[in-house]
């Protein structure tokens, strides 16, 4: 609960400067096709692609159910009010940092024991700035989450 609180902070304004460098190359990926974020400055193509399946799911359940007619009105909507979709990355976020809690846990059960992996799941789940982090679009809750799904599954440290 603490990582959903403040998850609508500023919407429908962005008051964080980082949010759109990943957000509108995701938009655009399912409006145009075109799968180049065309910038790759800040390194974070994979938020990038995973925030874009997740507008195309967005986009074929609201086509679906009459909200969009076209593509054109998704993307009209995005430039127009883009609160849906800022949720929709955000509540991903929160997800992704959520699932990193007890990745924590088993990865690190399996390299230092018990004692250590409540220890070390105890801090990043009361951790005020992991949850600060899990509630904007950044890099950090997907790379936390996808570090401990690969570090665990491989058992590399």
């Amino acid at each position: 609960m603490i990582r959903l609180r403040g998850v609508t902070w500023g919407l429908p304004y962005l008051y964080d400067p980082d949010e759109h460098f990943l957000v509108d190359p995701a938009v655009r990926f399912v409006t145009t096709g075109d799968l180049n974020p065309h910038w790759f400055v800040y390194p974070a193509s994979t938020v990038m692609y995973t925030l874009g399946l997740a507008f195309f799911v967005y986009w074929v359940v609201g086509h679906f159910v009459g909200w969009f007619p076209d593509l054109q009105s998704f993307g009209a909507l995005f430039w127009t009010n883009p609160t849906s979709f800022y949720l929709i990355a955000r509540t991903l976020a929160v997800v992704l940092s959520v699932l990193a809690i007890p990745l924590t846990y088993a990865l690190c059960r399996k390299l230092a024991g018990t004692g250590a992996a409540l220890a070390a799941t105890i801090f990043v789940a009361v951790s005020p700035l992991h949850a600060d982090f899990s509630r904007v679009v950044r890099t950090d809750p997907l790379m936390t989450c996808f570090s401990g799904i690969s570090r665990g599954r491989f058992g590399t440290p």
